[in-house]
């Protein structure tokens, strides 16, 4: 579940108020991989990239979804796919 300031963040998110959201996520203490997904989430969407790595060894994700989440995430900003049978449907096969 969102700490408080991550469910902020994320209504500023949705709204497209980077200018708002992004100091709260660089001044918010991250409490849950929720929060730390939330945090890369809008860093990535904010055209942030550098900072979306950078955050990735700053949590340790404690549930298997969170940690195959930022794994996709980062798989995405690198412009490869990490493991091919996960792949998407859409994506053509090499």
């Amino acid at each position: 579940m969102l700490s408080h300031n991550f469910s902020e963040v994320k209504k500023l998110r949705s709204a497209g108020n980077f200018a708002s959201a992004l100091p709260l996520v660089h001044s918010s203490k991250i409490e849950s991989d929720e929060d730390a997904f939330e945090a890369m989430i809008c860093l990535f969407v904010s055209g942030n990239l550098e900072a979306v790595l950078g955050q990735v060894g700053r949590h340790e994700w404690k549930s298997k979804w969170s940690r195959n989440a930022s794994h996709a995430l980062v798989g995405l900003i690198a412009h490869k796919d990490t493991d091919t049978r996960r792949r998407c449907h859409w994506q053509e096969p090499r």
